[in-house]
């Protein structure tokens, strides 16, 4: 119930931004960035632009209100619906983050728009490492080779997570860097993060197997 509430008071805070700027902002604003200094190269109507991401996080925040009536009927399962709950939570976390820099850019202040990538994936890193634990299969010992397939998904999972955990943790922080070296530390936590996921998944795979 809490995170549903959340998943709304994004909503609600997305909603109250454009209706507070509406009247400074400028009838067009920035629509696109295509281009690496993250800078507008394209604009549209502000009616459009200020409604368009809520418009989204509505359509996100239903769809997880029409699953959860559906879990009601006995369709999906508690712990899908805590899944679901938290993907919804991130991605309307997300489309916020994007729709503050959108007014902040459209009001005339400079800024590059590919700044917000440490924080966009930082939080996705982080809500993903702490959700595969709970994506979890249940042992069979009717069949061999399913149950060693599950036993190592277990295992990874949980290395994947950490190293997704910890890394996105560290990313989302490095926004606190001058800001000639935020795009630089992306890309080298980013690069961290993915190889130290595979190269400690090996070493958990390859011990598991000795193991079993």
């Amino acid at each position: 119930m809490i995170r549903k509430l959340f998943v709304w008071l994004f909503v609600a805070l997305a909603l109250g931004l454009s209706f507070s700027f509406y009247k400074e902002l400028p009838s067009e604003i920035p629509s696109k960035f295509a281009n690496l200094e993250g800078s507008p190269t394209a604009y549209a109507s502000k009616n459009l632009m200020l409604f368009i991401i809520p418009f989204a996080m509505i359509i996100n925040s239903l769809s997880l209100s029409t699953l959860s009536f559906m879990r009601k009927q006995g369709v999906t399962f508690k712990r899908l619906e805590k899944i679901l709950d938290n993907i919804a939570i991130t991605v309307n976390i997300v489309l916020l983050v994007l729709h503050c820099a959108i007014i902040y850019i459209g009001l005339g202040n400079e800024g590059n728009i590919l700044l917000l990538l440490p924080i966009i994936v930082g939080i996705i890193f982080v809500v993903t490492g702490n959700l595969l634990p709970r994506i979890q299969v249940k042992d069979t010992h009717k069949n061999a080779l399913k149950q060693a397939s599950y036993g190592i998904w277990h295992q990874v999972s949980r290395t994947v997570s950490y190293s997704l955990f910890f890394w996105g943790l560290i990313m989302m922080f490095s926004i606190l860097l001058p800001q000639n070296l935020i795009l630089t530390s992306f890309f080298v936590i980013l690069t961290l993060t993915v190889v130290s996921a595979f190269f400690f998944s090996y070493i958990r795979y390859t011990r598991y197997v000795k193991i079993n």
